[in-house]
């Protein structure tokens, strides 16, 4: 039970490479239309935290390509 929640954790996630944003209040951002422009926002990472702000949040679907 231990290892399934240790794959779980969100501190597993960040360790794979993401990261969480977090608004002013802590509560993490889940869609972009829950942000606005100007807006100052966290990136907790594996290790250590960023500081951000919304340049232009896009609320339609951005395609990545991992070939690019």
């Amino acid at each position: 039970q231990l290892q399934t929640l240790q794959v779980v954790s969100p501190l597993a996630t960040l360790a794979r490479g993401y990261s969480i944003l977090l608004d002013e209040q802590g509560q993490a951002i889940r869609s972009a239309e829950q942000t606005r422009n100007g807006q100052r926002l966290t990136a907790r990472l594996n290790e250590g935290e960023l500081l951000v702000r919304v340049e232009d949040n896009h609320l339609t679907p951005v395609t990545l390509s991992l070939l690019d």
